[in-house]
């Protein structure tokens, strides 16, 4: 985030950070200057409420979750998604939004989008139209309705 402190960006964080050094590094943005909003507490009502006011989604993980429930909730607000490299993401994200290896692939992403409000406006629709076409409720229910009447069939 420092290295984007002259990026007219709105940081708000939300969640309570798991490690030391996330603190840190949000004591050191907040005290070079660049406004840090912290939501500590993520129930469902301020979750919608974030996700229904940002422009992007970053999920610089370290950690490999197959598919991180966040991300799906994003695509589902029009939020664009930038990510690191992990479990499913690739999948979930490629042609919606970014997927990163290294703090400059995470800077590159912000700086398109902030170049290019069109770009940002058009990865939303297409976030959002992903998130129809396969993470929808429906469409879940469905597909376990399918995999159960496949299993159903078979003899053990």
């Amino acid at each position: 985030a420092t290295r984007m402190m002259d990026a007219p960006i709105q940081w708000t964080f939300a969640g309570a950070p798991r490690e030391v050094a996330t603190e840190v590094m949000l004591s050191g943005v907040a005290a070079a200057g660049v406004r840090v909003d912290r939501v500590k507490h993520v129930d469902a009502e301020v979750k919608c409420q974030l996700l229904s006011s940002v422009n992007c989604l970053l999920m610089p993980s370290h950690a490999t979750e197959a598919a991180p429930l966040v991300v799906l909730e994003a695509l589902n607000h029009g939020v664009v998604p930038i990510v690191s490299d992990r479990g499913a993401l690739r999948e979930i994200v490629d042609g919606v939004g970014y997927v990163c290896r290294d703090l400059d692939d995470y800077e590159s992403a912000l700086r398109e989008l902030i170049d290019d409000p069109a770009l940002l406006h058009d990865l939303s629709q297409r976030a959002q139209a992903r998130w129809a076409e396969r993470y929808t409720d429906e469409l879940f229910e469905q597909r376990v309705r399918d995999l159960l009447c496949e299993g159903g069939g078979r003899s053990h």
